[in-house]
């Protein structure tokens, strides 16, 4: 089909575009200057294939070096400025995602040995680009001295084609102040394969190793401690063990291995009791209670438990429970009961009339004589019936 005028590309580009599209061949026509340029097409036309174009013009002279007319080409770049903005925005989010986490970027040129920093990374070895002249050797002043072969052996690597992550360090700040750093770095070559430079990050974790120095020893603290109790301390996932103390799996006769992975409520809650158990635990019962357990060697063991229910950081919910071995309060027990039948027996065997009270003067016993009395004695003064205190 023949092509539009002139005039009537306008409406094909933004009217930014138009305006230096117009001043570019004007100039062309004026004094013979050549152009290229990039316009960007009008949105609001239906059915374009392009939304970009590469536009180059010149001029074309008569014998006399007069310009009469402007010759050019045109060509789609639609697909490479869409790249480039992809990119753009690429690296919008890098910026913001270095930013934000405070990593610390750098590049080392290596026909220069010129360090370049980013402003993270300045922050990070508590120094400002005026304090540092960016050569390795001013660089090497900052790293802990312990540390400094091992960067020199990474860098090594980094020269026979290999990158390096999960590197640590420390550093000394100018107020001495020892900071624990992570780094990564690759290198780059040219096309004929030479070593030009080396990109790498640095950043803090000083907090993170605080933090990690703490839960470690927080954690053999709670370990010590829990070792020493006599009591059980179970940690579970609805009986089945995610940790506990030595304790724990002694008092059943048990190895650590044999009991983990396992429910212990099938192991060694006694038959008539699990259903209990299980309610307790489903139900986050925190009081004490009192079972039967099973040993490994099948011997009956009277047991109580008091158990909590918590989340653990990764917000799955545990129950952490004491279990104390309570035989020796069961035959105690036994024993006074036995005890207090034995008194029983003697104050009824008595023919005199018996009652035992304490400094408050509440009755605890009276025998049988006084019971007797209690139901027969003068009406003028007759005694409460035992029942009745």
């Amino acid at each position: 089909r023949p092509v539009p005028p002139y005039e009537e590309h306008v409406k094909y580009f933004t009217p930014e575009s138009w305006e230096l599209l117009s001043t570019s061949i004007e100039n062309t026509i004026k004094i013979g200057e050549s152009y290229s340029i990039e316009l960007q097409a009008n949105e609001a036309i239906e059915n374009l294939n392009w939304k970009w174009m590469a536009a180059q013009g010149e001029a074309v002279f008569d014998s006399e070096n007069r310009v009469i007319a402007v010759r050019g080409t045109a060509q789609d770049i639609t697909d490479r400025k869409l790249a480039e903005e992809n990119i753009k925005e690429t690296l919008m989010q890098l910026n913001l995602a270095v930013n934000t986490a405070k990593i610390g970027v750098w590049t080392h040129d290596i026909a220069t040995s010129e360090l370049v920093w980013n402003n993270e990374l300045f922050e990070i070895y508590g120094i400002t680009s005026s304090e540092f002249d960016y050569s390795q050797d001013s660089f090497k002043k900052l790293v802990h001295p312990e540390d400094i072969d091992l960067l020199m052996n990474q860098q090594e690597k980094l020269i026979q084609n290999k990158s390096v992550t999960g590197l640590n360090f420390r550093i000394i700040r100018p107020n001495n102040e020892v900071r624990y750093i992570f780094g990564s770095a690759t290198p780059i070559f040219d096309e004929e394969g030479n070593l030009i430079k080396i990109i790498g990050i640095n950043l803090d974790v000083t907090e993170d190793r605080k933090a990690e120095k703490e839960l470690k020893e927080s954690k053999a603290k709670f370990e010590i401690l829990s070792n020493v109790t006599f009591e059980g301390i179970l940690i579970h996932d609805k009986g089945v063990p995610v940790d506990m103390n030595t304790s724990c799996h002694d008092m059943f006769g048990y190895t650590r291995d044999e009991v983990f992975d396992k429910d212990l409520i099938e192991l060694i809650v006694r038959k008539d009791y699990r259903k209990v158990v299980a309610k307790n635990v489903l139900n986050d019962y925190e009081l004490p209670y009192e079972i039967m357990a099973i040993k490994k060697d099948g011997a009956e063991m009277p047991i109580e438990l008091e158990g909590k229910t918590y989340y653990s950081e990764d917000n799955k919910k545990l129950r952490v429970t004491a279990i104390r071995d309570i035989t020796e309060r069961k035959i105690a027990e036994e024993k006074i009961k036995e005890g207090e039948a034995n008194v029983t027996s003697i104050l009824n065997s008595l023919p005199a009339s018996i009652c035992v009270i304490n400094k408050t003067g509440k009755i605890l016993q009276v025998n049988d004589v006084w019971k007797q009395f209690g139901a027969t004695g003068s009406p003028e003064k007759k005694p409460k019936a035992y029942t009745e205190y």
